[in-house]
């Protein structure tokens, strides 16, 4: 499998998104204005945001977690597969 193949895997299947969801408020339960969403952020920024706003238990904080883990893992089985086939030298 190409590599180029094997990166477009990954990126479909472990996704991160690249903004917020509109915030809404607890009392109406609807979606904030537009022009109150924020700046465009990355995955890690995101993170980070969600930690210091809303702590370390909210669900936005929890799901950009869970995807980095998932990202992480996905990136390291096959560098961990090519690093064991460097090691060995199997005779193919």
């Amino acid at each position: 499998m190409p590599p180029e193949a094997f990166s477009c895997i990954l990126t479909t299947l472990f996704r991160m998104k690249t903004t917020t969801h509109p915030t809404t408020s607890a009392s109406t339960n609807t979606a904030a204005p537009q022009g109150e969403r924020g700046p465009k952020m990355n995955g890690a920024a995101i993170l980070v945001e969600a930690l210091e706003r809303e702590g370390a238990q909210s669900a936005v904080y929890r799901s950009a977690n869970l995807r980095a883990t998932i990202y992480g893992i996905g990136v390291m089985v096959p560098i961990l597969a090519i690093l064991f086939l460097m090691v060995t030298k199997p005779n193919l």
